[in-house]
């Protein structure tokens, strides 16, 4: 008993998780891939629509916010490079390049609705047509290249949250060098993601009591030890998994009624 009452007592103030998945869907009128392309010293700057999803998770509780995954769809995007009588070049992103998620799940704190996650990394795949023209628009050389690289980039965003209906809003920011037909290009520019979804309800507010007895103790210690490592059935803190994370939970709300 001292040594139950000590861990109690070692554990109080242990924040149970309040975090809600949400998977959002983007809003194609408010998000769009800007992107500079520069090549032999001439840029020129466009835009293309983004459609797609975030899975992400909000703690209301913390500010605690994550990120699981993300599928994003480019449009299409044209650039035009002129020099003017020299010639040029003209290049088009064909619609259906695609930004997706590299990583695995991770959390930052918030403020105000505000987060940065340092570390992103992230697929950009899509396919370039280009063509190059000289004196008096002669075309001079035509392709296609196949775009295919993994950044790690920060990025930044904010969420709001009204009733069960949440908006998220992220930036990445995108800076690729790559080859075309023998000449560096370099692509600047970012993916702006407005997307919005229905929240589902919260954990419950004693995940403690997992025997829905009322009251946290010796049941529920229990029936994490006949779970352990074996099943879900005494997972406390919500990650899947029956371990000592859970027994932490038990202990710190040891007595307590709900």
């Amino acid at each position: 008993m001292l040594l139950m009452t000590s861990l109690t007592t070692g554990l109080t103030g242990f924040a149970t998780a309040q975090m809600q998945d949400l998977t959002a869907t983007v809003n194609p009128s408010q998000s769009s891939l800007n992107a500079c392309l520069t090549a032999i010293d001439i840029t020129d700057c466009s835009s293309g629509s983004i459609s797609g999803s975030l899975d992400f998770g909000i703690d209301q509780t913390t500010g605690e916010v994550k990120i699981d995954n993300f599928n994003l769809t480019v449009g299409q995007i044209n650039w035009s490079l002129s020099a003017g009588f020299l010639g040029g070049v003209d290049a088009t992103l064909l619609g259906g390049a695609t930004a997706s998620y590299a990583g695995v799940s991770q959390s930052v704190s918030s403020v105000n609705g505000n987060f940065t996650f340092p570390v992103v990394p992230f697929n950009l795949t899509g396919t370039v047509d280009y063509e190059g023209y000289g004196l008096a628009g002669i075309v001079i050389g035509s392709g296609t290249e196949t775009l295919s690289f993994v950044e790690s980039t920060e990025i930044s965003g904010s969420y709001t949250v009204s009733g069960e209906n949440a908006t998220v809003s992220v930036n990445l920011p995108i800076d690729y060098l790559f080859d075309l037909s023998g000449n560096d290009v370099l692509i600047q520019g970012g993916i702006t993601v407005v997307a919005s979804g229905t929240l589902p309800p919260p954990p419950p507010l004693c995940p403690a009591d997992l025997d829905n007895s009322g009251q946290v103790g010796f049941g529920d210690l229990s029936l994490i030890l006949s779970a352990w490592q074996v099943s879900d059935a005494g997972d406390a803190n919500g990650d899947g998994e029956t371990n000592f994370s859970d027994i932490s939970v038990v202990l710190s709300a040891w007595g307590d009624d709900c």
